[in-house]
């Protein structure tokens, strides 16, 4: 009975009728042998295998230290790629904006979404974490100034509020002689902004509503990353009924480009002028599976999975071994000199930077423009 291995699943149904037909009629006639199965085959997945993720996909610079935490970790060297694309990406923000055309005014934020599928002790989190180190250390760096700056904002707040004492005195003299503009240049002299006012600054959020999330985009103009370990959770979040603002919030946010205004009774109006949200995270394979099942029926075919345009589930490599050693220090500084670079490059300007392509990679992205259009028109692909 081998060929009922290569039966087709509509045929396995058809062919288990037959036989419990076939049984009930043999019970009714008082010979109940039980029905012919064939034999019993443990049941195998037939995922295709994945391609290995190549060095030539990233510039020496961030390739070298990405192999060498996935050589470290012996993880897929997909996880901390992935997460060093979303944070380069957020650290570029919506300052600089990308033309595809070359005569066209259409204009793209290279703002990206990543998931690392994998299954529990794939090392997701620690690939991530070490491809991310760039963007945690900008923001402590940050931090550590605006602290400064803090400070000594509040000194010199405390010194303008002792001489304010004898401004004051000094100004109602001059009142007195009928010197008013005198008067008004000593107490101008003793008025200061507050420093310490200033918000501090941000590149990563981890857990935050989307109505503090839009007062921390309006102080970090340039935008944000979100980091999530488990992404499961805040995917679930937003499949709730009760959550569907806060799943058109982020569906505005990919784009990077928009403006997104919401309204609340304890926070008032809150005008967002840039929302741009990166994302990276890492999921299991069973948690993510009903949310495609979702997108592939459309039941929850909003667009919002399919904007995690950099999801990776990366084979399990065959060989594991135990790698014990520092990290190649030359090719870690050359991959946070990069972030450092981008940064300097990004500023958070009132006008972005607008580049184009040259003229080689022009004709490059039109062909692949072309080409996944036609793929996308051919109707072979889900709906």
């Amino acid at each position: 009975m081998s060929f009922l291995h290569d039966m087709s699943a509509d045929e396995w149904n058809d062919y288990f009728a037959q036989e419990a037909r076939r049984y009930r009629e043999r019970k009714a006639a008082g010979t109940s042998a039980p029905p012919d199965w064939p034999e019993s085959r443990p049941i195998t997945s037939r995922l295709p295998a994945v391609k290995v993720f190549e060095p030539e996909l990233l510039p020496t610079s961030l390739g070298n230290h990405i192999f060498d935490i996935s050589d470290r970790q012996q993880s897929p060297a997909d996880f901390a790629a992935v997460a060093c694309l979303c944070g380069l990406a957020a650290i570029v923000g919506n300052d600089v904006r990308i033309k595809p055309k070359s005569s066209d005014d259409w204009e793209v934020v290279a703002n990206l979404w990543g998931a690392n599928i994998g299954r529990p002790s794939a090392m997701k989190s620690p690939a991530m974490r070490a491809a991310l180190a760039p963007v945690y250390a900008i923001q402590e760096v940050a931090r550590d100034n605006w602290d400064a700056a803090r400070k000594e904002a509040e000194i010199d707040a405390a010194l303008n509020e002792l001489g304010a004492k004898d401004a004051a005195k000094e100004a109602a003299k001059a009142i007195k002689t009928g010197d008013r503009d005198r008067a008004r240049q000593i107490l101008a002299a003793h008025i200061h902004g507050d420093g310490a006012d200033q918000p501090c600054p941000r590149w990563v959020v981890n857990d935050a509503s989307v109505e503090k999330l839009g007062e921390l985009l309006n102080q970090n103009r340039h935008g944000l990353l979100l980091i999530r370990d488990e992404l499961a959770g805040f995917l679930s979040k937003l499949q709730g009924e009760d959550n569907q603002s806060e799943r058109a919030f982020y569906l505005e946010a990919f784009n990077g480009d928009g403006a997104f205004t919401y309204d609340r009774i304890g926070r008032g109006t809150v005008h967002i002028e840039r929302a741009t949200v990166s994302i990276i995270g890492g999921i299991q394979p069973s948690r993510i599976a009903p949310l495609v099942r979702g997108t592939m029926t459309g039941a929850a075919d909003d667009g919002l999975l399919q904007r995690f345009q950099l999801a990776v589930w990366p084979d399990d490599p065959r060989d594991w071994a135990w790698v014990d050693r520092a990290p190649n220090a030359s090719a870690r500084l050359a991959y946070e000199a990069v972030f450092e670079e981008i940064k300097v490059f990004a500023p958070n300007l009132d006008a972005p930077h607008v580049i184009g392509f040259e003229s080689h990679a022009q004709e490059m992205f039109r062909a692949w423009m072309i080409e996944l259009q036609d793929e996308a028109r051919s109707g072979k692909l889900p709906a």
